[in-house]
């Protein structure tokens, strides 16, 4: 089974800060919530990405 979460990619003074924001099962509807938050962001520090994970375990 596939997941894709949106990831929030905060740089604060140079470094990288990672976290989930929401987590779908369908592809489609991620990468519409991913451009919705990155077209509606007004903080340039902030940036939404999809990333699928794909791991046997998430099949239980």
């Amino acid at each position: 089974m596939r997941k894709y979460i949106v990831i929030d990619i905060c740089k604060q003074s140079g470094k990288y800060k990672l976290q989930i924001v929401a987590q779908y099962t369908d592809r489609e509807k991620a990468r519409n919530d991913a451009q919705q938050r990155n077209e509606s962001n007004t903080n340039r520090n902030h940036y939404y990405k999809v990333y699928i994970i794909s791991h046997p375990l998430l099949s239980c």
